[in-house]
């Protein structure tokens, strides 16, 4: 009798084995690899045997029998695994119901389980009712029981060891991916594959993944529209937190584990995902499914973001719009109404009307704004485009390491002047980084409104460049204000673009002092260098070192800080120290700029343009400009200096005065000399 029993026991093993492999399979936990397919069934079937032998081996110790009768039940338990026989042989079987096909082997098990815990009662009854017997007999069972556990533990070893080799993997290297218009540093994740990050429990501190779908797919894949993350945060206890992520065909989608997501002493967060919704009853179990489809995504992070509470560090939101010159506001003096909405920041802001850009273009002057350095020491000038020495920091990168939230929309791909582009240098420090250009100051303004509004809770910092005055032409959005007729002149064709980007400033101001971080986020808009318009209302303008194209507007608004309207000459270069002063953060290093916030607010900025280099003081009342001789970023004078010219900015016509003003001249180009020796220490010899 007990070798029937044997035998119907291996039988029914081997049924619950293949059963239990087909339905761990159907939940994603079972790859499709014979070798596997094989050790987990075996595992199975060990893993039930064991508890059979353990049900025997108990029955022996409390009610031992000589009798047939608990042999012959245990035998017609196990021959109840035969109801698995249809599911596993696929048989067509019509439910009554929808709902039943879903839950189809759970009605097979259910069958076998009603057979199996019959029966069992029924060996139990024997048991009780038999002749008694003695209990030596019960270690041959447990015996059994124990080889049968060992070969369970044994299989599934193996079997762990084998799921975790053929588990995904995450590309160990990160690379910039470009998703729409935006760039960030990724790493392709197949489904099913785990990503297992530090994440050090911080107060306030939240943890950003951005996903996206891989470009260039191929055959086999197909953009996914949704994907469900999970993350699993391992701490004093280990919490689950899970959420569907809509994947954005022009940008990245953010997954985000809230502050109130991490246990205490939260030290790793391990993330997974998954092309269908996982079942409710796996996630109160914490289980995580082995998948093995060809699907792959992009995630980039993660980022330990900081929120906001309380009194602390601002949001910050630096606007550069270029080609923009103090002379065309209205509220610094121009004669038409082209600047409402800045003219109406003008009084509730910290406004600077002699601020000066250090270059007449783009990529000098968004570089200063963004590490308080010259362009002699940033590496921006002209046709040498960096890179920045990586002793220097970006005002990104360094409030980045503040736990902020970076995002740059630079419009640097388009207009027929590549500059502020991915792989310029530029994209330092930011998470995000938009370069597209859609000739549009509105459509940008929008993107950096939406990116800012969904990272409201956070502490940000967002750098937006607008460079549709560069360039101005006739459009029908500018209306015809200005321009007007068939043949419209360039001053108007411009002041009526500029009507139109002031439009558009003025609605993303407001939008900002509507939302939700208007009462922690500090905004500076300025320009990167004005146009001169000098030769005539029709002629083309120029970008020269002179007051039209080197004074720019400013304007501060801060928590915090009263409004005012200050004459005193200031920097582009003094933009990043007084940011970080108003985020209380401290560089390590000297830069060249200091924070208009503290006193003295007055400086003799310098200006820089050519090859030789040519530089421009305005100081005191004057503008003094020197043909240096020298090339930009070379140690070597090629010839010796010359004036250029000396003016009053503040004569009504411009006249040079330098014959007339000897010592002066002597004064500024000796103190110009001295600003290029200063910064020349570790050029490079020209070659």
């Amino acid at each position: 009798m007990v070798a029937l029993y044997l035998l119907s026991l291996g039988v029914s093993a081997g049924l619950t084995g293949v059963f239990g492999h087909h339905l761990l399979e159907g939940q994603g936990y079972a790859p499709a690899a014979f070798r596997m397919d094989v050790v987990l069934a075996a595992g199975i079937a060990c893993a039930y045997m064991a508890v059979q032998l353990l049900y025997m081996t108990t029955l022996r110790l409390l009610y031992p029998t000589r009798a047939a009768g608990p042999l012959v039940a245990e035998v017609m338990s196990h021959l109840g695994a035969l109801a698995l026989i249809p599911y596993l042989l696929e048989a067509p079987v019509e439910w009554p119901h929808p709902i039943l096909f879903k839950v189809e082997p759970l009605i097979y098990l259910g069958m076998f389980g009603a057979i199996h815990g019959f029966f069992k009662l029924v060996s139990f009854y024997a048991s009780i009712s038999g002749k008694p017997a003695g209990r030596l007999g019960a270690l041959g069972w447990l015996l059994g029981c124990g080889l049968t556990t060992l070969g369970a533990c044994a299989v599934f070893d193996a079997w762990l060891a084998d799921a975790q080799e053929n588990r995904p993997t995450v590309s160990e290297e990160a690379g910039y991916y470009r998703t729409g218009g935006e760039y960030a540093r990724a790493r392709v994740m197949p489904e099913g594959a785990e990503l297992v990050c530090p994440a050090p429990a911080r107060a306030g501190q939240c943890l950003t993944f951005r996903w996206a779908n891989l470009p260039g797919l191929g055959a086999e894949e197909e953009p996914l529209d949704t994907v469900y993350v999970t993350a699993v945060l391992e701490g004093t206890v280990a919490k689950r937190y899970s959420a569907a992520v809509v994947l954005r065909a022009g940008g990245w989608a953010e997954f985000r584990v809230p502050a109130e997501g991490f246990p205490a002493n939260t030290q790793t967060c391990a993330v997974t995902w998954t092309a269908q919704r996982e079942p409710a009853w796996r996630a109160l179990a914490g289980l995580r499914p082995m998948v093995t489809s060809h699907r792959r995504l992009l995630v980039s992070g993660p980022f330990a973001h900081q929120t906001h509470q309380g009194r602390e560090e601002p949001n910050i939101i630096l606007i550069a719009v270029e080609g923009l010159g103090a002379e065309h506001l209205a509220c610094m003096g121009y004669n038409r109404d082209t600047t409402p909405a800045l003219d109406r920041l003008a009084y509730s802001t910290v406004t600077f009307a002699n601020a000066y850009t250090p270059a007449p273009e783009a990529p000098a002057a968004c570089m200063t704004l963004l590490t308080g350095l010259t362009p002699l020491r940033h590496g921006y000038l002209g046709d040498h485009r960096g890179p920045l020495p990586a002793h220097y920091q970006t005002l990104a990168e360094v409030l980045r390491q503040r736990h902020y939230a970076t995002a740059a929309f630079t419009e640097g791909d388009g207009g027929g002047d590549e500059d502020l582009v991915f792989g310029s240098g530029f994209e330092r420090g930011f998470e995000i980084f938009d370069s597209s250009y859609a000739a549009d100051s509105r459509i940008t303004l929008e993107k950096a409104a939406a990116w800012i509004d969904a990272h409201a809770g956070l502490r940000f910092m967002v750098f937006v460049r607008l460079c549709e005055l560069r360039d101005s032409k006739p459009r029908v959005r500018y209306g015809d204000g200005f321009a007007k007729g068939k043949n419209p002149r360039t001053l108007d064709v411009y002041d009526g673009a500029l009507r139109y980007v002031d439009e558009q400033l003025g609605a993303f101001v407001k939008h900002i002092r509507n939302g939700a971080t208007r009462k922690n986020t500090c905004m500076v808009v300025t320009s990167t260098y004005g146009l001169d318009f000098s030769r005539g209302r029709n002629a083309a303008p120029e970008r020269l070192l002179t007051e039209a194209c080197l004074r720019v507007p400013l304007f501060l608004l801060a928590p915090g800080v009263n409004k005012d309207k200050r004459a005193g000459v200031i920097a582009l270069e003094d933009v990043m120290p007084t940011l970080l002063d108003l985020a209380r953060v401290e560089l390590d290093y000297p830069v060249d700029g200091r924070s208009f916030l503290k006193p003295p607010v007055t400086k003799e900025p310098v200006s820089m343009m050519g090859k030789p280099l040519v530089l421009s003081l305005r100081s005191g009342r004057w503008r003094f400009t020197w043909r240096s001789g020298r090339l930009p970023f070379a140690a070597r004078s090629r010839s010796e200096g010359q004036v250029l010219e000396l003016y009053d900015v503040t004569a009504a016509q411009k006249r040079n005065s330098a014959a007339k003003n000897p010592q002066l001249v002597t004064r500024y180009r000796d103190y110009l000399e001295a600003y290029l020796d200063e910064r020349c220490q570790h050029w490079p010899q020209p070659k």
